[in-house]
């Protein structure tokens, strides 16, 4: 793990090329040991790189670039899935120097409590609309129910 001086070094006019080459790699353990926890990978053909990589080639050529990755890092590759909890496919640069772990579990967490509301929300409308279409059946006799039909209900 880099630190946030070590990242904000990189922008320093005066490093040396050593320097920013060692960051640049610690960058990349790091990238790939975020991807490796959350990205699902399909076994045997799934790989993951920085978001400018390259589909074309064998080599997929992604790099963390410090001018377009100061604040979220893109993520690329082919057979893979980011959560749909996470930014989109992007992870917020900081957890290269900060401990992401919570921060995971938190958006984990509140996309697990979305989705229970939502489904909350579309029970209930089922509910209303069965309570809808019982309401409506009392009130009808035999014969007007045999020539009418009721939609189902849609989510």
């Amino acid at each position: 793990m880099i630190t946030k001086d070590q990242f904000d070094k990189l922008y320093d006019d005066n490093i040396s090329k050593k320097e920013y080459d060692f960051i640049i790699q610690e960058i990349d353990k790091r990238f790939s040991e975020i991807c490796k926890n959350i990205l699902k990978i399909k076994p045997n053909y799934g790989w993951f790189d920085y978001g400018n990589c390259s589909y074309d080639s064998e080599q997929s050529g992604g790099f963390f670039n410090p001018v377009d990755y100061k604040e979220f890092i893109s993520i690329g590759g082919e057979n893979i899935s980011c959560p749909d909890w996470l930014y989109g496919s992007e992870i917020p640069t900081r957890w290269l120097w900060q401990d992401y772990t919570d921060e995971i579990k938190q958006l984990k967490e509140e996309h697990l409590e979305n989705e229970k509301l939502k489904k909350q929300k579309v029970n209930n409308k089922k509910q209303d609309f069965n309570s809808l279409i019982k309401s409506i059946k009392f009130k009808l006799s035999k014969e007007e129910l045999k020539i009418i039909s009721f939609k189902k209900f849609e989510e």
